[in-house]
């Protein structure tokens, strides 16, 4: 890692010259997908995940 992720830069990194198809990427982006593989998976009932989805759409239509 070198200084500037350090500092937290988030400007996206390009490719090196010679890398075939490499995509830029924003280190803010790469570790917040680092972050949310380290949490825990929670397996939900289809009925209960629909209940919930239900509630935050009402919600968010009171608004």
């Amino acid at each position: 890692m070198d200084d500037q992720e350090q500092a937290g830069d988030d400007k996206p990194t390009t490719p090196a010259a010679g890398q075939e198809e490499a995509l830029e990427y924003s280190p803010a982006f790469a570790r917040m997908i680092i972050e949310t593989s380290h949490e825990t998976f929670t397996e939900m009932d289809p009925d209960a995940l629909i209940a919930l989805l239900e509630e935050m759409l009402q919600k968010a239509r009171a608004k």
